[in-house]
């Protein structure tokens, strides 16, 4: 039947079912969607979506409620009869097609490239010495002929490391910059030397020893990922990742990971922007005092969080591990803004705050009540010992 000979009789539901039935394709049903707004309609009704007619036909024959997620948090885009694995981003795209590349050739080949086969890596070198007589063809006579002649028209000398403009004539650390780059870094981030090639030797705070050079190290600030080489796979410990999992398994806005930017230099686990809330995951041994000695550390990101407007809840690896219900509920609580008097402290008359679970909503209105602030004292979690954030004390009643 033709598409324009389809006869609606003004129910929406029977006249979808009827449409369904009748059109040989969805470009024939979205021609009388956009002809017949109340279908339309309904179908943003059923779906509880305010999309094209295309993407609400979609939803409604595949009785899909939400848009799917791309690993960035953002909706992932829709083509054609479905969702693409990505957002538009070229980044998130080209994440998922090289994971799906590695997955690949994890199953067949057992790694995760092809050029990492040693029957991969002799055959290139043969084809080398067949083509070039040389197992590498940066060592053919000819193409280093050849970079030599490029030089030169470029630079005017065969190898330009020797021009001072590209080689530097700074020595020193302060005119090579290496003190305002050291302020840039992230927390627990030190350069232990570097050379006058702008090459660095630096110290993450696992302890692992690195050389980056310097275009490298600014990539990697600028995208904020992982600066060291031996923790660039690093997805956050167990612990902080089943926080993270059971965020994602009730919160449905955006979830950012090991943020280095909102408090920066500091560095935040998991961040939720819709509600203005970051989430610390305070591990027993790399927060203890045998790492970082700093009385206010914990207390500076609190700081630095409530100066532009979010709460900080700094969870400890042995509270999660030995009372891991309790934590889930708080934190549901908390992101799902509930109230429940259950989660605060009080004895008797007094409100006491711990300042390392901040909530806002707990202390909003009770600032001329206070009549105690307790500086961080050092506290045992698991077999190390760190220090807290202090408590204030407020009068209730």
């Amino acid at each position: 039947m033709a598409r324009t000979k389809i006869k609606l009789n003004g129910d929406p539901k029977n006249d979808l079912e009827l449409l369904l039935k009748e059109c040989s394709n969805n470009n024939q049903i979205c021609y009388h969607l956009k002809k017949h707004k109340p279908l339309v309609l309904y179908l943003k009704q059923e779906t509880g979506l305010d999309k094209e007619p295309m993407v609400l036909l979609y939803h409604y024959k595949e009785n899909i409620k939400d848009v799917p997620k791309c690993i960035c948090g953002k909706e992932r885009q829709y083509h054609c009869y479905g969702y693409r694995p990505t957002c538009s981003r070229k980044k998130c795209q080209n994440i998922v097609r090289e994971e799906s590349k590695k997955k690949f050739c994890l199953e067949k080949y057992g790694v995760e490239f092809v050029t990492q086969l040693e029957t991969m890596k002799e055959k290139s070198k043969q084809t080398c010495l067949d083509k070039f007589g040389v197992d590498n063809c940066t060592k053919s006579p000819g193409i280093i002929k050849k970079r030599k002649q490029r030089n030169l028209l470029k630079y005017g000398v065969e190898d330009p490391i020797v021009l001072p403009s590209i080689r530097g004539k700074k020595t020193t650390d302060a005119e090579r910059g290496l003190v305002k780059i050291q302020e840039g870094l992230p927390e627990g981030f030190n350069i232990i030397e570097s050379d006058r090639n702008y090459y660095y030797k630096i110290s993450c705070p696992k302890g692992h020893l690195c050389e980056i050079s310097k275009s490298v190290l600014y990539l990697r600030k600028k995208d904020f990922s992982e600066i060291c080489n031996q923790c660039s796979e690093y997805k956050g410990s167990k612990g902080e990742q089943e926080v993270f999992e059971y965020i994602q398994s009730f919160y449905k806005g955006n979830i950012q990971r090991t943020n280095r930017k909102i408090i920066k230099p500091y560095e935040i686990d998991i961040v939720l922007d819709d509600i203005k809330l970051c989430i610390e995951f305070n591990g027993d041994y790399w927060h203890s005092i045998k790492i970082n000695d700093d009385k206010f550390y914990h207390v500076k990101k609190l700081q630095k969080c409530l100066s532009i407007g979010y709460d900080l809840i700094q969870i400890r690896e042995n509270e999660w591990n030995t009372n891991k219900d309790n934590i889930k509920r708080k934190l549901f609580n908390k992101i799902s803004d509930i109230y429940d008097r259950s989660d605060i402290h009080v004895e008797d008359d007094l409100l006491i705050f711990d300042l390392s679970w901040y909530d806002s909503r707990v202390i909003y209105g009770l600032e001329d009540f206070l009549i105690e602030e307790l500086d961080p004292e050092i506290i045992k979690s698991g077999q190390y010992y760190q220090w807290d954030c202090g408590k204030f004390i407020f009068k209730i009643k």
